[in-house]
C-alpha cells in the first residue's frame, strides 16, 4: 500500500512515518496557532456569570382571600414554580425593572460599538428630552475640550429614530447623520434626530487618551437582550428556591439589574396580594352594610311588637315548631347565599368572555368543581396578560383563547345545572316552611308573629356579628401582608474566572488546528501525489519486469564508482549490474543496453554514465554511446573528452568511427559523445551507418551502453530498439507520473517492445516508508 488512505483503510505506519518526516510543519503551525489563540483571547471581553436567588412560599400567605374569610374554599392554592419563573422572565417584569434603572443610556470608551461599557463613574452624564425623537443604537462620540466645553460627533449611515413617548421605533430609517459641533456643558443640543444635554460629572482624566461615546438604547431591544441573557431555575427538583443567573461584562450593571429584578418581583407579588385583600375587605364591607340595615329593621319590628302585645317569651308555646322552622330558615339562608353566588359567577362569566376580572376567591361558593374551573380561568387570564405582546392570530394566543372558551363553556353549563338544582331545593324548603307555618295556625296569632320577629332579629344579629369578625380578620391580614417572595442571596459573581471567552476551548481548537492542518496537508498531498513512490506503485501500474532501484547520489554529475565507491548509490549500481547480467543467458556475450525514460530529467544520462563506469570497474570493456542527439551532456561527467566530434559527425560522414571514440580516465571505459547538435536528430539517427557502428563495437566491447532520448518526446528509441539486447526504462522516484506508464504499457502488451525492464531511479531511501521502517540497510552506507 503506497497511500495513507487506500481501499477504505488507513496505513498508520505510513502516516506516522510522513508525520515524522514533516515534523517542521508541526513546529511552525502549533506555535503559530497558539500565538493567534493568545492574541484572539486577549482581544475578547471577559464575560462573567452573576448569580442571585429568591425563595417562594409554597403556600399563599398574608391577607386572606374572601373564600378563606368566609370558609367556603375547599382548595389550598399552591405555588407553581414554572409559572413563577415565567412571571420573573416575562417581558413586562424585565421592562419594569429596566424602567427603574438608568439603563436607557450606555457609556463606552474606545471605538467599537457595544464594547467597553462603563457603568457608574464616567466623566459626563447625558440627559435626553423624552418629548422629541432620538437616534437610537448609534455611537455618539464626545471629545471633551475643557471643563466647560466639548465636541459632539456623530457620523453614521442610515440611523433609526426612537419615539420615547410612544415607545416605538420609526419604521423608515433616516439617511446618514453627520454632526460635529462644539457645545457647552449644561447646554441643550437639539435637531430633528437628537435632543440631549451633557453635564460634567467627573474629571476627564479618568479615561485620559481614550475616545468616549454614549448610546441611546432602544428599550424594546434592551429588554429582549436582558430577557435572552436571564436564566431562572430551581436550585433542585421541586424546590421553591429559585436561582437567577445572568452573563455579562459589567459587574456593577448586571448585579444591580438582578437585585432590582428581585425587588420588583417581590413588590409585584405583594401588590397582587394587597389587591386581593382589598377586594375581600370591600366585599365584606358591602355585605356588612346590608346586614346592618336588615338587623336594625328586624330589631325595631321586634321591639315594637313586644311593646304592642306585651309578650316577652313564647318559646314554651311553639318550641317544636320553632326548631323545625329555624332549621328550615337556616337551610334556606345558606341555599340563597349559594344560589346568589352561582348566579353572580354565571353573570360574570357571561359578561366577561376574555377571562376573570376579580380573584376566584371573591365569590362565595363552596364547590370543588367550580373552584377548579375558577382557578383554571384565573391561570389562563394571567397567561394572556403575560403574553400581551403576542398577536391575536399567533398559535399560542389562539390556543389560550380556545382553552378559555372551553373552560367558560364547561363552567356555565355546570353553573346552570347547579342553579336549577338549587332553585328546586329552595322551592322545596319554601313549601316545607309554608307547611310548618300552617301547623302553627292553631297557636295564637300574637305568639306566631312574635316568633317570626324574634327569629329574624336573631338571624340578622348573628350575621352582623360574623361579618364584623370577618372584617376584623381581613383588616389584620391586610395590615400584616408580606410578599410570598423573599430575597435569599443578592447578586454576585458565581465564580472568579470568566465564562467567556473559553480560553481552554480556544487553545484546544488552536492545538487541533496546529496539528490538524499540517496533518491534513500531509494527507492531501499524499492523496493528490500521483508520482511513483515505491516498487509497489510500479507493480500496480505495469506488467513490465522490475529490475532494481538506484539510490539518490546527490550531485548528478558524480562518477560514483570513482568519487564515492562506498556510497549507497554506488552499491545500487552494482546491484543493478548484477541483476541485469542475470537476465542474460550468457553474460560473456556482447550486449547492447539502451537506457531511456518517458520525459526529460528522469536521470537517463546519469544512470548511463554510472552503469558504464560500474561495468568498466568490474573488468568489462565498455563503451558509452550518446545516441541522444538533442543534448550533449557527457562532458559534464568526463571533463577530459572533447565534444567537437561525436556520433553526429560520424553519421553525417565527416569522420570515421575511430575518430569519435574517446578514452576516459578509466582504461576499460570509452565514450562516444553526440557531437554537434544536428538540425534533424531523429532523421539522422535512422542512418544505416548506425548499424555498421554497432556491429563494429560489438566486436571490440563486452558492454555497449546507449543513452537514448526519452520515449515520450521523440521516436528515436523505436529506431534503435532493433539493435538492443536489453532496455532499462527509468522512472524517477517522486517525480515520474504513474500515467506515464500508459504508453509503454500499450507498447509492451502489443509486443512492440522487447527485453525491457523498469528501474526506479533517484530513490531517497530515508524518505521511503518501506525502507525506513522495514529495511534499515541504507544506514550501513550513511556517510560513505
Amino acid at each position: 500500500m503506497s497511500k495513507i488512505i487506500e481501499n477504505d483503510s488507513i496505513n498508520l505506519g505510513l502516516l506516522f512515518f510522513k508525520i515524522r518526516k514533516n515534523w517542521w510543519l508541526f513546529m511552525l503551525a502549533v506555535p503559530l496557532f497558539i500565538s493567534l489563540a493568545y492574541l484572539y483571547s486577549r482581544s475578547l471581553e471577559r464575560v462573567y456569570r452573576y448569580k442571585s436567588s429568591i425563595l417562594l412560599s409554597p403556600k399563599k400567605s398574608g391577607a386572606p382571600r374572601i373564600d378563606v374569610i368566609l370558609d367556603i374554599s375547599e382548595l389550598e392554592r399552591k405555588v407553581n414554580t414554572d409559572d413563577e419563573i415565567g412571571v420573573i422572565t416575562s417581558y413586562d417584569m424585565i421592562r419594569k425593572t429596566i424602567n427603574e434603572l438608568d439603563f436607557g443610556i450606555s457609556y463606552h470608551t474606545g471605538t467599537e460599538y457595544g464594547k467597553n461599557e462603563h457603568y457608574g463613574r464616567f466623566p459626563f452624564k447625558v440627559t435626553i428630552d423624552s418629548t422629541r425623537l432620538q437616534m437610537t443604537d448609534v455611537p455618539i462620540f464626545v471629545n471633551i475640550l475643557s471643563d466647560k466645553t466639548y465636541e459632539l460627533i456623530v457620523d453614521d449611515e442610515k440611523i433609526m429614530l426612537y419615539d420615547l413617548q410612544k415607545d416605538e421605533i420609526l419604521r423608515n430609517r433616516v439617511p446618514k447623520a453627520k454632526i460635529r459641533k462644539k457645545m457647552k456643558f449644561g447646554e441643550w443640543y437639539r435637531d430633528d434626530y437628537l435632543s440631549v444635554k451633557l453635564d460634567l460629572e467627573d474629571s476627564p482624566k479618568v479615561f485620559d487618551g481614550e475616545k468616549m461615546f454614549f448610546v441611546i438604547n432602544n428599550m424594546n431591544a434592551l429588554v429582549k437582550s436582558h430577557q435572552s441573557k436571564l436564566k431562572v431555575e430551581p436550585s433542585k427538583r421541586d424546590s421553591y428556591l429559585l436561582v437567577i443567573r445572568m452573563e455579562g461584562v459589567n459587574m456593577d450593571k448586571h448585579t444591580k439589574f438582578l437585585n432590582k429584578l428581585m425587588e420588583v418581583v417581590a413588590r409585584e407579588n405583594l401588590h397582587i396580594k394587597n389587591r386581593e385583600g382589598e377586594q375581600a375587605l370591600a366585599f365584606i364591607e358591602k355585605q356588612l352594610h346590608a346586614a346592618e340595615d336588615s338587623l336594625y329593621t328586624a330589631e325595631v319590628n321586634y321591639k315594637a311588637y313586644q311593646s304592642e302585645t306585651g309578650i316577652l317569651n313564647v318559646d314554651y308555646r311553639d318550641a317544636m315548631t320553632t326548631d323545625n322552622l329555624d332549621q328550615l330558615y337556616e337551610n334556606k339562608t345558606d341555599l340563597e347565599l349559594r344560589l346568589n353566588s352561582y348566579q353572580s359567577i354565571y353573570n360574570d362569566v357571561v359578561s366577561n368572555p376574555n377571562g376573570l376580572t376579580v380573584a376566584p376567591g371573591s365569590y362565595n361558593v363552596n364547590d370543588l368543581t367550580i373552584n377548579n374551573y375558577l382557578n383554571t380561568l384565573n391561570d389562563l387570564t394571567l397567561k394572556k396578560a403575560q403574553n400581551i405582546n403576542l398577536n391575536e392570530n399567533s398559535p399560542q394566543m389562539i390556543q389560550l383563547n380556545e382553552q378559555l372558551r372551553t373552560t367558560q363553556s364547561a363552567l356555565k353549563s355546570y353553573l346552570k345545572k347547579n342553579i336549577e338544582t338549587s332553585q328546586r331545593t329552595l322551592n322545596s324548603i319554601n313549601t316545607r316552611i309554608a307547611d310548618n307555618k300552617s301547623l302553627q295556625t292553631n297557636l295564637p296569632i300574637e305568639d306566631k308573629r312574635m316568633n317570626e320577629l324574634a327569629r329574624k332579629f336573631e338571624y340578622y344579629k348573628k350575621t352582623y356579628e360574623d361579618l364584623l369578625n370577618k372584617r376584623f380578620q381581613a383588616r389584620i391580614g391586610l395590615e400584616t401582608n408580606v410578599s410570598d417572595v423573599r430575597i435569599v442571596e443578592e447578586a454576585k459573581k458565581e465564580q472568579d474566572a470568566p465564562v467567556k471567552p473559553n480560553t481552554k476551548l480556544i487553545y484546544l481548537v488552536s492545538l487541533i488546528l496546529g496539528f490538524g492542518l499540517p496533518l491534513g496537508y500531509i494527507i492531501l498531498m499524499d492523496l493528490i501525489n500521483n508520482t511513483i513512490q515505491n516498487k509497489q506503485d510500479i507493480r500496480t501500474h505495469t506488467k513490465i519486469p522490475f529490475l532494481g532501484m538506484i539510490a539518490d547520489g546527490g550531485n548528478k554529475n558524480k562518477l560514483l564508482g570513482l568519487d564515492r565507491p562506498k556510497s549507497l548509490a554506488a552499491e545500487s549500481f552494482r546491484s543493478l549490474r548484477i541483476n541485469l547480467d542475470n537476465t542474460f543467458e550468457n553474460s560473456t556475450d556482447a550486449r547492447i543496453i539502451g537506457i531511456t525514460s518517458t520525459i526529460d530529467k528522469e536521470g537517463k544520462t546519469y544512470c548511463s554514465v554510472n552503469l558504464s563506469l560500474n561495468y568498466a570497474l568490474h573488468g568489462k570493456k565498455t563503451i558509452l554511446v550518446a545516441t541522444d542527439l538533442f543534448k550533449n551532456q557527457l562532458n559534464d561527467y568526463f571533463t577530459t573528452i572533447s565534444k567537437d566530434k561525436g556520433l553526429s559527425s560520424y553519421l553525417q560522414g565527416d569522420v570515421d568511427m575511430y575518430a569519435i571514440i574517446q578514452q576516459t580516465q578509466l582504461d576499460n571505459l570509452q565514450v562516444i559523445t553526440c557531437g554537434d547538435i544536428p538540425q534533424s536528430p531523429s532523421q539522422l539517427i535512422n542512418n544505416q551507418k548506425i548499424g555498421e557502428l554497432f556491429e563494429h563495437l560489438k566486436q571490440e566491447y563486452e558492454r555497449i551502453i546507449l543513452d537514448i532520448p526519452p520515449i515520450g518526446y521523440v521516436s528515436d528509441y523505436y529506431s534503435l530498439q532493433k539493435f538492443l539486447d536489453a532496455t532499462l526504462y527509468l522512472v524517477k522516484y517522486n517525480y515520474s507520473d504513474k500515467r506515464f506508464f500508459d504508453e509503454i504499457n500499450e507498447q509492451y502488451e502489443n509486443e512492440r517492445v522487447h527485453h525491457i525492464y523498469i528501474v526506479l531511479n533517484h530513490v531517497k531511501f530515508s524518505s521511503m516508508y518501506e525502507f525506513e521502517f522495514k529495511n534499515r540497510k541504507h544506514h550501513y552506507y550513511q556517510g560513505a
